[in-house]
């Protein structure tokens, strides 16, 4: 009898642990760039250790550019305000902002094309990256 008991407490930690694991799995978009679901239940982008912009929703897109990961993502889950940011893998570089026009400036001086400025509608979204990840583990090569 102490040995099916303790069995079924295996089976049920088990289960919680890979419960666990689903709810709070992060997937990797580029060298260290990674979507990860928190605690409070949303997905954030998290980039050598630190939290990227705010919360990552259906809505927020972005693209990939050579070694560039840039978009939008809202400040909360309900919110309107957004928070433009730009990763660069390869030098490791953050930038983020809540003014579009200084987002917009910076993209030009990065020489992102005209197409995927300002036009964070038609990017990828959370959707497409986890349900298409391979297309998003790219080898990108470093200048």
């Amino acid at each position: 009898m102490k040995k099916i008991s303790i069995f079924i407490c295996m089976i049920i930690l088990i289960f919680v642990f890979a419960c666990l694991e689903y709810y709070f799995r992060s997937f990797e978009i580029a060298d260290g760039v990674k979507i990860k679901r928190m605690v409070d239940g949303n997905y954030y982008i998290i980039y050598r250790g630190r939290k990227v912009g705010g919360v990552v929703t259906a809505v927020d897109s972005w693209y990939i550019h050579q070694h560039y990961i840039h978009g939008s993502t809202t400040i909360k889950n309900t919110s309107d305000n957004i928070i433009y940011f730009i990763i660069d893998v390869c030098s490791k570089e953050v930038y983020q902002t809540e003014y579009s026009s200084k987002f917009y400036s910076y993209l030009e001086e990065k020489n992102i094309p005209k197409d995927q400025i300002g036009n964070y509608m038609s990017g990828d979204n959370i959707v497409d990256m986890r349900t298409h990840k391979n297309k998003y583990s790219y080898e990108y090569k470093c200048p």
